[in-house]
């Protein structure tokens, strides 16, 4: 920006000396004052684009920190992957168990229906024996 407020300036200094008569004073008057609204316009996009260039560089820090954030978060993710794989196994585990259990639970009513069953054949077989005795 400074740059430009210089350079501008040496070249109001040389065209000045430039000039000999009135008439082209008042020429170089003009071309000054075009001059002057183009070095105003330059200044003016260059201190826009400095600010953007600025905010840019804002917001690409805040990009490291949301990269961060985010590889934290896969992490956790996959921590979570992890447990609930775990958790599934346990019940794949689980579920065996509890088909077992009711494997013996079948069995062991299975057999309690045959003792069943046997004690009473047992009584009616006794029954019959003593109805046949003398």
């Amino acid at each position: 920006m400074h740059f430009f407020t210089i350079a501008y300036f040496i070249f109001l200094s040389a065209g000045f000396i430039a000039v000999t008569n009135a008439e082209s004073i008042g020429m170089c008057m003009c071309t000054f004052q075009a001059v002057d609204v183009m070095v105003t316009d330059i200044t003016t996009k260059v201190d826009w684009q400095v600010t953007n260039v600025n905010q840019f560089v804002m917001e690409l820090t805040k990009f490291a920190e949301i990269q961060s954030q985010i590889d934290e978060a896969k992490s956790r993710i996959s921590g979570l992957q992890t447990s609930c794989s775990e958790v599934e196994d346990e019940l794949v585990l689980l579920e065996d168990l509890c088909s077992e259990m009711q494997q013996n639970n079948n069995r062991f009513e299975h057999e309690y229906q045959l003792r069943k069953y046997r004690e009473r054949k047992h009584l009616e077989l006794e029954q019959v024996k003593g109805q046949c005795e003398p």
